[in-house]
């Protein structure tokens, strides 16, 4: 998971989330470019809940 995410380039990921149109360049590659991201970003997300998951574990 995190490996893909390092694959497509970490600057990218910290990047404002309206910048699928603008960083590719080509109509069609932004297009595949957004749909990565937005699985990256859902990876990231699902991740996040993990990790709270696990802190509330600890702290109950």
């Amino acid at each position: 998971m995190k490996m893909y995410v390092e694959e497509k380039g970490g600057e990218e990921q910290e990047a404002p989330k309206k910048t699928g149109e603008t960083s590719s360049g080509g109509s069609g590659g932004s297009i595949g470019w957004w749909c990565a991201r937005q699985v990256v970003y859902l990876m990231i997300e699902t991740e996040k809940e993990r990790e709270k998951k696990v802190l509330r574990k600890g702290f109950e």
